[in-house]
């Protein structure tokens, strides 16, 4: 290769029939070149009016292969000894390297002799470090080098110890600025050198950064704390929740069982009773035997009918769970199902209040007087109206049916007075208005206040 100073900016090199120029453009300083000498470092030195710069030819064939962007020229100004930065740009040679090695340029006041190898391996500068300012959680740190001659050459580098593997170049700065660190203990390494040559022995910085409230071991345990009563009052919550669900079961059970014994098993029981009162009349009395006898059968197919509906209830959702206005319109729905029966329902007052236990009495009343209208009365319409008070629940049961004397019930019919005992287990009571012709009202009355059994 031949590289050609040029009086323009740069220099040109030329090899074979090609000719490259590299200038500014390539990172070389924008002055004309005077003077151009190799040395036994592979670095062409060219003298220029603005001083003396030394670039590696590996860095120059890289930029001309399109490896590489721009070089990274070392200048040599008036801080490194030079009298003056002006070379001269008239006589011959240029610049010339003697056999020691040693490089010469003439400048305006004088030859100016450069020693190559003196510039290798020369002693690191030392990194001097000066205060560290902490302002909230950023931490600055100023420095320079022990070197009084062209100290603005001086490149710095640096790490945090046990962070940071690889090292963070500074380039000429003198100062370092370190935002949100981890809070402790933390080892700053910085290190300098001058260009091309070797990097020195760092200097370590200590550095102290305090926890903020929410990085504090108090506060960690606290937080442990909260989560740990968190997680007991999910527990009982949740067994909370599990106990009431199995008191729902449990209440429901014994409701149920209520309902057998009040019922079928009370039933049953009179049934008993009038079969062995009409097997001791049987020879005595046929008369009595057969009327009793007969009552048994009533009370059977009454008994049978409560035993359905109480299955039937079982498959549905109680009062409790679908509202009680809602399940005695299923009911009713149910009843007449197979009757050409117009029915309506009023309700008056939040039936929300009521507790489960009373709304089901209330249900089966209401139930029972419906039943009563549609097989017996011959009813065409029921009417139901709910009128729920501060102080009690009154429900009326009127239809238009055929009515009955209520003073003359004959034997084998016990709607009403299971309904005046199932108003009176919640300490309320049953009226009966009716009369031959004029249809039916069953007026139920039960208290709030005395939702228990009596």
């Amino acid at each position: 290769h031949i590289w050609v100073a040029t009086r323009a900016n740069g220099v040109v090199r030329v090899h074979g029939e090609q000719v490259f120029v590299v200038d500014q453009r390539h990172g070389l300083p924008e002055l004309p070149v005077y003077g151009i000498l190799e040395d036994h470092a592979a670095r062409l030195w060219l003298s220029s009016p603005g001083g003396l710069f030394a670039v590696s030819l590996q860095e120059l064939d890289a930029v001309t292969q399109g490896k590489q962007a721009r070089v990274d020229p070392l200048p040599f100004l008036d801080d490194d000894g030079l009298r003056t930065v002006q070379f001269q740009n008239v006589g011959f040679p240029s610049a010339w390297r003697d056999p020691n090695g040693h490089l010469w340029f003439p400048s305006v006041r004088g030859l100016v002799e450069v020693r190559p190898k003196a510039l290798e391996n020369p002693q690191p500068p030392r990194v001097l470090t000066g205060d560290t300012r902490t302002l909230g959680r950023a931490h600055e740190i100023r420095f320079t080098s022990n070197r009084l001659q062209a100290t603005d050459r001086v490149e710095f580098r640096y790490r945090l110890s046990g962070w940071q593997p690889e090292w963070i170049p500074l380039g000429r700065q003198r100062s370092l600025r370190l935002d949100s660190l981890s809070p402790g203990d933390h080892v700053v390494e910085i290190a300098a050198r001058l260009p091309g040559s070797t990097w020195g022995a760092p200097v370590s910085v200590l550095i102290h950064q305090p926890p903020r409230w929410f990085e504090t071991g108090w506060f960690y345990a606290l937080c442990l704390a909260a989560l740990l009563a968190l997680l007991w009052t999910f527990y009982k919550w949740r067994v909370s929740h599990v106990r009431a669900r199995f008191s729902l079961v449990a209440a429901e059970r014994n409701r149920i069982g209520r309902e057998w014994h009040d019922t079928l098993l009370a039933g049953f029981s009179a049934i008993s009773w009038q079969l062995e009162s009409a097997l001791k009349a049987l020879e005595d009395r046929p008369e009595a035997a057969s009327h009793s006898i007969q009552l048994a059968g009533k009370m059977v197919s009454h008994y049978r009918n409560e035993a359905r509906r109480v299955i039937w209830d079982l498959r549905h959702a109680g009062a409790e769970h679908e509202g009680l206005a809602n399940a005695i319109e299923r009911s009713l729905r149910e009843i007449v199902r197979d009757e050409n029966i117009e029915r309506s329902i009023e309700v008056e007052g939040d039936p929300g209040g009521i507790s489960a236990e009373l709304a089901q009495g209330v249900l089966r009343i209401c139930q029972e007087a419906a039943l009563n209208a549609s097989r017996h009365a011959d009813a065409k319409r029921i009417e139901v109206r709910l009128q729920i008070g501060k102080h009690q629940v009154q429900a009326r049961i009127a239809d238009d049916g055929k009515g009955f004397d209520p003073a003359g019930i004959e034997p084998g019919h016990f709607g009403v007075a299971i309904m005046k005992e199932r108003a009176a287990r919640f300490g309320g009571s049953v009226h009966v208005e009716s009369a031959p012709g004029a249809g039916t009202t069953v007026v139920a009355e039960l208290p709030l206040a005395q939702e228990a059994r009596a």
